[in-house]
């Protein structure tokens, strides 16, 4: 963090004294606490606070909010590309659109009332809302 930061910080620190519901600190006791933190990013030191707010009920120390700040993401490895030739993509997308020829219908269903029997009969297979529908259906129909 920078001199730019301190504004930033004093309200983040007094939104956190008003979470816990803990008397304003002072300016020494801000002081203390931007000394400790201000190795780091502003924007971590936040993110930081923002997991602390979220998942701990009792008021963070510093140390609760260093360690936090120095937790690293989990960074994941980008797999290569699979190496295809031109003949073997157009077999690949070949097979695709026979599956899609195979599997899809051409005209939607249009049996409502089939639906809607089907949803009666197993209510506990579907959410109230879908039965609740299903009824509304059969008596429009």
């Amino acid at each position: 963090m920078n001199e730019q930061d301190k504004k930033n910080f004093k309200d983040m620190i007094d939104a956190v004294v008003a979470i816990y519901n803990k008397p304003p600190l002072t300016k020494d006791v801000l002081r203390i606490w931007f000394a400790k933190l201000e190795q780091y990013d502003f924007q971590i030191v936040a993110k930081a606070f923002n997991q602390h707010t979220d998942e701990s009920a009792f008021y963070p120390t510093p140390a609760d909010i260093i360690k936090l700040c120095k937790a690293k993401p989990i960074e994941y490895t980008a797999l290569p590309s699979p190496k295809l030739s031109k003949s073997e993509s157009k077999v690949l997308a070949d097979n695709v659109i026979q599956y899609i020829t195979e599997h899809i219908p051409t005209e939607p269903v249009k049996d409502y009332r089939k639906w809607a029997k089907n949803i009666i009969a197993n209510p506990d297979k579907y959410p109230a809302i879908s039965l609740q529908f299903a009824k509304e259906a059969m008596r429009a129909n």
